[in-house]
C-alpha cells in the first residue's frame, strides 16, 4: 500500500471542484447562452487543470512502479492518456478561443462539429477524471 501525499488529496478535490465549476460553465452555454462566461470559466478551469497536473500528477506518476500486468497499472495508463487528449483537447478549444480575442464566433465549439468536439472533450475529461479517482481510491 502506498503513502499518499497530502497535494495528492488537495489535487483529488481541486479536480472534483473542476468537474463541478465546469458542469456550470456548461449551464451557462446550455442554459443561459452565454458564451464569454462559458469560454472564461472554461479557459481558466484548463489552466488550474494543466497546473496540477505539473504540480503534483507528473511528479507523482514518474514516482510510482506499478508492476507491469498489475490491475492497477492499466488503470493508471488508460487514466494517464486519456488525460493527456483531455489537456490537449481542453487547450486547443480554450486557447483558441482566448487567442482569437474571445469572440462568439472564434470558438471551435460553434456549429455542428463544434459541439462534437465539446462534447468528446468532456466525455474524454470526466473518464481521465473517474479513472484517476478509482485509481486513488483503489491504492488507498
Amino acid at each position: 500500500m502506498a503513502t499518499v501525499s497530502l497535494a495528492s488529496y488537495a489535487v483529488l478535490g481541486i479536480q472534483a471542484a473542476i468537474l463541478l465549476v465546469m458542469l456550470f460553465g456548461v449551464y451557462t452555454m446550455k442554459v443561459r447562452r452565454r458564451t464569454r462566461p462559458h469560454g472564461t470559466i472554461m479557459a481558466i478551469l484548463v489552466v488550474v487543470n494543466i497546473i496540477t497536473v505539473v504540480a503534483v500528477m507528473t511528479p507523482t506518476f514518474y514516482d510510482m512502479a506499478p508492476a507491469p500486468g498489475a490491475a492497477g497499472a492499466s488503470l493508471l495508463l488508460a487514466h494517464h492518456y486519456l488525460g493527456l487528449l483531455a489537456i490537449i483537447l481542453t487547450s486547443v478549444v480554450a486557447f483558441t478561443w482566448v487567442l482569437r480575442g474571445a469572440k462568439d464566433k472564434g470558438c471551435l465549439g460553434t456549429g455542428r462539429r463544434g459541439r462534437t468536439i465539446m462534447r468528446t472533450t468532456l466525455v474524454v475529461w470526466t473518464a481521465s477524471l473517474l479513472l484517476g479517482m478509482a485509481y486513488f481510491i483503489a491504492g488507498l
